[in-house]
């Protein structure tokens, strides 16, 4: 029994380091892959995202700023913080005019650089830093009447955007180990369901015979190839209980035959021994 208890303990394992470093290998490459193109999609969506709160926001901000430049920065202030509130990735608001000239800066220390060319234009700016991604965003303010005095600059947060990214991955890898181990304990008690304990039930009985129970037979409810080995194995018991018959029955008729033999031969000696003696 010791000897199937290894046997059976060294094939789980097997089975067991087996599936886990298929799954390891085919998860692992899995969730790279989806974490890589999920991060990318999430860092394009939120640099996309920037672009849209800033067409959205620059008409409202634009107007507080025309009403109220000459009254103070109360208003505009309250008008920015709303509107900065909605996106963490914009971490300052300013107002410049066509020449560049900063008229108003959310946060007097993040005070940002725009040429005249940036802030004339007509068309949102996008400028990218030494990594390529969106830094600053120039959007062009439209008043009533259609002028163009003013533009509202955007600074877009790279390392907001990476911490949203890095919290989505963390989330991703979460995910993506929870799936592991859920996958491998389900692989796990399928194996050991359908291939071990058919397999230790095969080795229990086959010990029974063995040992000399010739009359005992595997029941295997299993049309594979373990329910085959099991049909061999009592195979092989039967046969070898029919050879045991056999060869009792065989051992039988010898001890029959010596006894008529000896029994025939003791007859006709006894009889010679008799004429010896009284000759």
């Amino acid at each position: 029994m010791k000897k199937i208890a290894k046997y059976v303990i060294g094939l789980r394992t097997k089975f067991v380091a087996l599936v886990s470093v298929v799954l390891v290998c085919i998860f692992g490459l899995f969730a790279i892959l989806m974490i890589q193109s999920n991060s990318q999609n999430l860092r394009n969506n939120l640099y996309d995202e920037a672009k849209a709160f800033s067409a959205l926001t620059t008409p409202p901000v634009g107007n507080t700023f025309a009403i109220y430049k000459d009254s103070g920065r109360l208003k505009i202030d309250q008008a920015v913080r709303e509107a900065a509130g909605l996106n963490n990735s914009i971490t300052n608001i300013s107002i410049v005019d066509i020449n560049g000239e900063i008229h108003y800066s959310q946060n007097k220390d993040m005070t940002p650089q725009v040429n005249k060319a940036d802030a004339e234009s007509f068309e949102p700016v996008y400028l990218q830093n030494n990594q390529g991604t969106i830094e600053t965003i120039v959007y062009p303010y439209f008043e009533a009447s259609g002028a163009h005095r003013f533009s509202v600059v955007y600074s877009v947060s790279d390392q907001e955007i990476e911490l949203v990214v890095r919290r989505d991955t963390m989330s991703s890898i979460s995910f993506a180990l929870l799936a592991l181990f859920v996958t491998a304990v389900s692989i796990y008690l399928l194996i050991n369901l359908l291939i071990i304990r058919p397999v230790e039930s095969v080795s229990e009985q086959a010990e029974i015979i063995s040992n000399g129970n010739l009359d005992q037979q595997i029941t295997v409810r299993s049309n594979d190839e373990i329910g085959s080995l099991s049909q061999s194995v009592n195979k092989m018991a039967n046969s070898l209980k029919q050879n045991i018959a056999e060869l009792q029955e065989v051992d039988k008729v010898k001890s029959e035959f010596m006894m008529i033999t000896s029994h025939n031969l003791r007859t006709p000696l006894t009889i010679i021994s008799g004429y010896m003696e009284n000759a």
